[in-house]
C-alpha cells in the first residue's frame, strides 16, 4: 500500500487533546502514521502517550523537545483506542544528535 499525504489543517497549533483526536481518525488499515505539529501539542502528546519505553529517551523529552525532533512510538492497538500511556516511547532524535 502506497504511503498516503493528509494535510490536516486541525494540526496547526493543536493541543495534544486535539491531535489526539487526529491520530484516532486515522483509518485502521494504516499501520503507521506520521504526525509534524507544532510545541507545545506535539511535546504533551508525546508524553500523554507514553506510558512504558525508553527511560532516556522519555527523560530527553521531558527536557525539551526541539524544533525537529522526532519521537518514535509503538501502539499496538487501534488507532480509535489510542489514549494515555497506551505507547511506548521507543526512541527521540533531534538533528543535532
Amino acid at each position: 500500500m502506497s504511503p498516503k499525504v493528509v494535510f490536516e489543517q486541525r494540526v496547526h497549533e493543536a493541543t495534544a487533546s486535539a491531535l489526539l483526536d487526529v491520530v484516532r481518525a486515522v483509518p485502521e488499515r494504516r499501520r503507521t502514521v506520521l504526525l509534524i505539529g507544532h510545541q507545545p501539542g506535539v511535546q504533551d502528546l508525546v508524553l500523554s502517550l507514553a506510558g512504558e519505553g525508553d527511560d532516556q529517551a522519555l527523560a530527553r523529552v521531558q527536557g525539551k523537545f526541539p524544533t525537529s525532533g522526532i519521537a518514535v512510538l509503538l501502539f499496538p492497538g487501534p488507532w480509535s483506542r489510542l489514549g494515555p500511556g497506551t505507547a511506548a516511547l521507543t526512541a527521540f532524535t533531534v538533528p543535532r544528535g
